[in-house]
């Protein structure tokens, strides 16, 4: 085996090179995928893990005498319950607070507040940077005025200074900092990010501020298969105890969070399982090159005893596979060796007598209108190779001819070509899938839209003190309209949480007024048949609602709810359109298949202390938005006498950013799996070259000949070219037809859930053919070349004498 890798170092190394491509392809798939999966896992378990956020909410079903819509408010007593009755998981309350103020020196600011247990910390993946704590059960019993700051909060206040051991006021009373949340990434929220969040102990909030129920609780089970079963109980032991119906869901709220890991689970099981799968792939291309190469091997070795015979009988050491009878390419050739044998002697391929005519019975072609006898190397004798009709015939004989007597070698070189270009073909649709997935769910709630929440100043300005509250009016969406060139479209939006009733069906439903602008920013789209809201909608202060598409399947089944009426909070509404189903890679204020839209005026008739939460804006151009968000702090700060350059004033999420992101991690896997197609294919290609290599050993002497009949340097190197790129052609027409037709079958597939939503589906594009027709035209190239080139070096004297 030694002896033979010596002598054939190229063919050993191509093989090997295969294999080991092979090999790390299949690595580095299979490691891109756990490493993105632990990625995703890591923001998702941000928030937490295997938790349930339960809010107490309204009675949906009348029960035991008692009619539906009652408010269920839950204490520390139903706490202390859940906990003593369901011992599978923990329970914590958690009380909220919004506007307090925060200030310590010159700096005032209005954060979000949460009062918690210990065991919040746990369930919700908060840990304490080194040097702190998080809130205790002393700080409990003892009702301590202790505060635990996120990371965001504590720079916003302290800066780069330490925090722990110091003092901050909290609406005027003195609170001692006891940590500050080690940073983490949280991908989702459900009352703002936790690095914005001060934590409180709920006694001393209840202390403080006399609060008896809790804003919301949470439960985490000790297993994710638990969950379901808790989460029945929980029903059973409130429902007891509020008197409400187990069954009714829409008493309390809930958001199980290990839904959306059982979502990222089908999703990455089926990514890195497809991965794994194109990654075999590059493993069996080079399995098939090692086949065809041992082949060759085979094929040599046969006729080892006839070659050790020969040099046995001093016939010279020779090590080259003579060219059997019955194997040649051309007809007739040795015939013309013993006529023309004298003038051998006196020629070189390389150093041709420049007088002598050239004689169309001399060469295998005669030579083209034209076309001079110097020898040409290199590119200019490939783009040479293919002027002549005839001697692109003749390469067409020749490459049936052996295709005719190596069946096998020819079919497994293609099948090599042919899966390579499968597995680039796959992956390259794969990843526009995707990408175009990751497009149309990251744009679900609007295309570069930017959402304005009101704040609180940070700073002194104008001589007014900072932490003074912003509230939203109509006006300063006209305001901003009038004033502001950079907007295309603004809307205002209010909100509240009632019931929305069909019959006996009643759903707690987010109710939200918008102006008309907002369908088309927020990507409302109506299902046929229906609308959203318009102008006229407004003008006249109509009753009309547009549904979100599971709210309208909650309340009507399959029935048709356009043109039938709802109950909103017991005035009756109009239902004017239906969405069409999308899916959702962000929020703000839940999912819009779960909302009731009805136009703004009407909803501020309805309830007359209501003001705009937030408003929603489209600016005229991606390149325009930071301009209008600059122009928006300019606006509303002359208006609120506040500095533009107080970014906690007002809060505006530009969209435009987290779709940035997401279409960057979209191209980036795109290119990533490219790249290792690509690769694939010149794993194949190295086949081809590898069967070239030794196709030219095996014409060694039909070589000789050919060159001491007066061939050309193209002539030598045009069927080696031309046989490398047909095969590779032939294997790539091949791969993309089975390509096509797996993308065909898959789509065909009843692939349902948000999980093959979100991966997409394998998609085609004209990008793709122009890729992998270039990649395969460079191989096909590079493949015939080398071993080309290498034909049109030998020597014609010595290669006659080979056996």
């Amino acid at each position: 085996m030694l002896q033979d890798v010596r002598h054939q170092k190229v063919r050993t190394l191509l093989t090997l090179l295969g294999i080991t491509w092979g090999t790390v392809s299949v690595s580095l798939l299979v490691a891109f995928g756990e490493g993105l999966q632990k990625r995703i896992e890591k923001n998702q378990h941000g928030l937490g893990e295997n938790i349930v956020i339960c809010w107490p909410s309204r009675t949906s079903i009348p029960y035991q005498g008692l009619g539906k819509g009652r408010r269920i408010r839950v204490n520390e007593e139903d706490m202390e319950a859940l906990r003593r009755e369901i011992p599978e998981a923990m329970f914590s309350g958690e009380y909220e607070r919004d506007k307090s103020a925060f200030r310590r020196e010159r700096v005032r600011l209005t954060p979000q507040m949460s009062a918690t247990s210990p065991v919040f910390a746990v369930m919700r993946n908060i840990i304490p940077a080194a040097g702190g704590r998080y809130v205790n059960d002393l700080d409990i019993n003892r009702r301590r005025r202790v505060v635990f700051l996120g990371d965001k909060l504590k720079r916003d206040l302290f800066g780069e200074g330490e925090a722990v051991g110091r003092t901050i006021m909290i609406d005027n009373v003195p609170f001692l900092v006891i940590g500050v949340m080690e940073h983490k990434e949280q991908d989702s929220s459900y009352s703002g990010r936790d690095v914005d969040k001060a934590f409180l102990p709920e006694a001393t909030y209840k202390g403080l501020f006399t609060e008896r129920y809790v804003s919301n609780f949470i439960f985490q089970a000790r297993d994710a298969a638990m969950v379901p079963d808790v989460t029945r109980r929980v029903y059973e032991v409130l429902g007891r105890r509020h008197q409400f119906d187990a069954k009714d869901k829409e008493a309390i709220g809930m958001w199980d969070t290990t839904e959306g890991e059982k979502f990222f689970r089908v999703f990455f099981g089926t990514f890195r399982a497809f991965l794994a799968i194109i990654g075999s792939f590059t493993l069996i291309v080079g399995g098939i090159g090692v086949s065809n190469i041992m082949y060759v091997v085979v094929e040599e070795r046969t006729r080892v005893p006839h070659r050790d015979a020969h040099a046995d009988r001093g016939g010279g050491r020779a090590r080259l596979p003579h060219h059997a009878a019955g194997h040649g390419r051309l007809p007739g050739l040795a015939r013309r060796v013993r006529r023309h044998a004298p003038g051998l002697s006196h020629r070189h391929p390389h150093h041709r007598h420049a007088a002598r005519p050239h004689r169309d019975g001399g060469g295998l072609v005669s030579r083209p209108p034209g076309v001079d006898a110097r020898p040409r190397r290199g590119p200019e004798a490939l783009m040479s190779a293919v002027l002549s009709k005839a001697e692109v015939a003749m390469v067409w004989r020749l490459f049936r001819a052996d295709a005719a007597h190596n069946r096998k070698r020819i079919a497994l070189t293609v099948l090599a070509i042919a899966w390579g270009t499968l597995s680039i073909v796959m992956l390259l649709s794969f990843g526009e899938g995707m990408k175009r997935a990751f497009h149309r769910t990251v744009r679900g709630m609007g295309e570069g839209i930017g959402v304005l929440w009101p704040g609180a100043t940070t700073r002194a300005w104008a001589g007014l003190n900072s932490g003074r509250p912003i509230q939203f009016t109509d006006e300063d969406m006209d305001l901003l309209k009038a004033r502001i060139p950079e907007l295309a479209a603004i809307s205002r939006e209010y909100s509240r949480r009632v019931p929305v009733s069909l019959g006996a069906k009643s759903v707690n439903a987010r109710v939200r007024g918008v102006d008309p602008s907002f369908g088309p920013m927020r990507n409302l789209i109506p299902s046929a048949g229906g609308r959203f809201i318009d102008e006229a909608d407004l003008a006249e202060k109509r009753r009309v609602v547009f549904l979100g598409d599971e709210l309208a399947k909650d309340l009507f089944g399959a029935a048709d709810p356009i043109g039938r009426t709802v109950q909103i909070n017991q005035s009756t509404f109009l239902v004017v359109g239906v969405m069409q189903a999308k899916v959702m890679m962000g929020m703000y204020s839940g999912p819009d298949k779960g909302q009731a839209t009805i136009p703004a005026p009407t909803f501020k008739s309805m309830y007359t202390d209501a003001r705009p939460g937030n408003m929603v804006y489209a600016p005229v151009s991606m390149e325009a938005g930071d301009q209008a968000k600059s122009e928006i702090y300019r606006v509303l700060g002359k208006k609120y006498r506040f500095d533009p350059e107080d970014r906690r004033a007002l809060g505006i999420w530009d969209t435009r950013e987290n779709q940035r992101i997401t279409e960057n991690i979209a191209l980036g896997i795109q290119v990533f799996l490219g790249i290792i197609g690509a690769l694939t294919l010149f794993v194949g290609g190295m086949g081809v070259a590898n069967i070239m290599y030794a196709v030219v050993k095996e014409r060694t002497r039909e070589i000789g000949v050919k060159m001491a009949l007066g061939a050309k340097v193209r002539q030598v190197m045009a069927p080696f070219v031309m046989e490398a790129l047909m095969m590779t052609v032939m294997g790539g027409v091949l791969g993309t037809a089975v390509s096509l037709g797996l993308m065909a079958v898959i789509a065909a597939l009843p692939l349902k859930g948000e999980a093959f939503e979100f991966l997409g589906r394998p998609t085609f594009s004209p990008a793709i053919a122009l890729s992998t027709s270039v990649v395969l035209g460079t191989i096909g190239m590079l493949a015939g070349y080398f071993p080309a080139r290498r034909a049109a070096g030998v020597n014609p004297a010595v290669s006659l004498r080979y056996e």
